[in-house]
């Protein structure tokens, strides 16, 4: 299929570009916010058929913003790409985490305790799982990072 041209100035061009990343980010915002009321309205056990759909695009479109972002040597526009960040990342993911598993097992079970263990034990390695998939993004993104700094000085000097 033939391409056609970018009949964009300048101007309209970023305008365009700030309406699809508003339109990325309310679509994976809302996914994760129809997903969480889902689960917290079916139970974990009960919804699995009905979020299917919603969790392969909404994890296709993270990992797909993730790659991207990495090989790209982008990091965030607001975050700064550091240890500490990844570590207040995972620890939000695994409170979140934690506590939406704890009010799907208090739904259907009413036992504190044994609540309390499965939203701590998930919240726990929900954080592991985030810093560590932060850490090696981290690692992944400062490698790249270097490797573009370094052909652009390589470029600068054969010039």
């Amino acid at each position: 299929m033939k391409k056609s041209k970018n009949r964009l100035d300048e101007m309209q061009e970023q305008k365009m570009l700030k309406i699809e990343h508003d339109g990325f980010w309310i679509g994976f915002a809302g996914l994760a916010i129809v997903i969480i009321i889902q689960v917290l309205y079916y139970g974990l056990e009960n919804c699995r058929d009905y979020i299917l759909g919603e969790f392969i695009v909404f994890l296709c479109m993270g990992v797909y913003t993730m790659v991207g972002c990495v090989s790209k040597g982008v990091w965030d526009r607001r975050l700064a790409p550091s240890w500490k960040v990844n570590l207040y990342a995972s620890l939000l993911a695994g409170v979140l985490g934690g506590t939406l598993r704890f009010i799907t097992v208090w739904h259907e079970y009413h036992l504190l305790w044994s609540c309390m263990a499965v939203g701590v034990i998930v919240g726990i390695g929900t954080f592991i799982l985030t810093f560590g998939v932060l850490s090696i993004s981290l690692f992944a993104y400062k490698q790249r990072e270097h490797r573009l700094e370094r052909e652009l000085s390589d470029e600068e000097e054969d010039k």
